[in-house]
């Protein structure tokens, strides 16, 4: 009775625990915009989403500037973000290094996670499956995301709910908008932990912030067309990143899938890395359901072309390196394609919508809910009590049949002489 008694105390402390973690960690949004020079600064602005707890910080600095951009940094509390407009507006490289900093504290780790590219590729043999095809073998549209105009974050975010949107429009005059399409990406960051409310229900928790990428009724150039995006990420150091791929018997959250991914920044430091987490579905309606789920495939890391590094010294993070550091920087691409053979490809409903997670630390893991727990219990239990009480009845009936009884049941009379029959 005591040890259980003890064993409920420490279940009831870990509960606490957690409670009083989530109830100190605050999360907080405020944008910062441009406003020295209304000319040169053009409706940049630089959103700064902090969760912060008593011994630690998370940082998520996210710009549409260059690229559309989320610079992750893991801190002590007490930190400011400072920004030197002058030199990040400046068309000087130089001024532009270290023109973002972090102050009043160590900063620990960061990395970045850079969107760059919207492809569009004409699917002409249903592969669903952009490394069946090669430059000649179909026809291409790359759009780079550093040419897309973007409204400002103040306009089209919500801070008190601390969420923050890119998104680009018909602003651009160009032909993807003539549908009145949307490109957009939106971030949410969180103090607690729990689960999306739309599908694929990914966790959340205070060390990550999830975003939601939809590509809606823009203009489609071929006849089979599917979309993909290549996405850049800068380490802060110079560990090799990985993809790590895990399974779960629990398809709850999102039926059918029993995959998630997680691209690591740091193969040295399991939990103490950056990380892209997402689970192989995308979902071809705006209001997400099971029956509009389609599949999509991520390929292999890239080291990052010369264009390629070329816009990232465009962007936030180069403001906050400097070049010496991004020099030495780990930096890969990565490209994730949408929809599976026979769906219809993007011109079927002219909606695609994906998400995922960024933050630090260890990836949330999907674990088997109470649920399914209950479930496979029960599965398992009642064959097992059917067993249990089959072989007592069994044995109980065989007991009521032994010889022994029968015999005592026959004597019970009492002794009766055998009579010779010759007397």
């Amino acid at each position: 009775m005591s040890a259980a008694v003890h064993i409920l105390c420490k279940i009831l402390c870990l509960i606490l625990v957690t409670l009083q973690v989530s109830a100190d960690r605050k999360v907080s949004t405020k944008i910062f915009e441009c406003t020295f020079n209304s000319t040169i600064c053009d409706g940049v602005s630089i959103a700064h989403i902090k969760s912060e707890g008593k011994n630690d910080a998370r940082h998520y600095v996210l710009s549409p500037i260059g690229l559309p951009t989320v610079f992750v940094a893991y801190t002590g509390p007490g930190a400011a973000l400072i920004i030197n407009w002058t030199n990040l507006v400046s068309p000087d490289p130089a001024k532009r290094q270290n023109s973002i900093k972090i102050v009043n504290t160590t900063v620990n780790y960061s990395f970045s996670i850079l969107f760059s590219k919207l492809i569009e590729y004409n699917d002409t043999q249903d592969y669903a499956d952009m490394s069946k095809y090669n430059a000649g073998s179909t026809h291409w549209n790359m759009y780079d995301l550093q040419d897309f105009s973007w409204e400002k974050l103040s306009t089209v975010s919500d801070i008190k709910s601390n969420s923050i949107t890119f998104k680009a429009s018909d602003k651009t005059q160009q032909e993807l908008w003539k549908n009145n399409g949307t490109f957009s990406i939106k971030f949410n960051a969180f103090g607690s932990e729990g689960r999306e409310d739309q599908l694929p229900h990914l966790q959340y928790n205070e060390n990550l912030t999830q975003f939601d990428m939809n590509i809606d009724h823009i203009m489609t150039n071929f006849t089979d067309s599917r979309f993909a995006v290549e996405i850049l990420t800068v380490g802060g150091d110079s560990e090799p990143m990985y993809v790590d791929k895990t399974r779960s018997i629990d398809d709850e959250y999102a039926p059918g899938v029993f995959q998630i991914y997680n691209w690591m920044t740091r193969s040295n430091h399991r939990d103490q890395t950056g990380f892209l987490q997402w689970k192989p579905v995308a979902y071809n309606a705006l209001k997400r359901a099971r029956n509009k789920a389609t599949s999509m495939k991520h390929y292999a890391l890239q080291d990052l072309t010369m264009d390629q590094k070329n816009q990232v010294d465009d962007t936030i993070v180069y403001a906050f390196y400097g070049e010496t550091v991004l020099d030495k920087s780990m930096k890969k691409a990565q490209n994730f394609s949408f929809g599976i053979a026979k769906d219809g490809g993007y011109n079927k409903t002219r909606v695609l919508t994906w998400s995922g997670s960024i933050g630090y630390g260890s990836p949330p893991a999907d674990a088997i809910s109470t649920v399914v727990i209950i479930i496979i219990l029960a599965g398992l239990g009642l064959p097992i009590v059917i067993i249990i009480f089959g072989g007592i009845f069994v044995c109980m009936k065989k007991r009521s049949n032994r010889p022994d009884k029968q015999l005592k049941a026959v004597n019970s009379t009492g002794y009766q002489p055998i009579l010779d029959s010759d007397r």
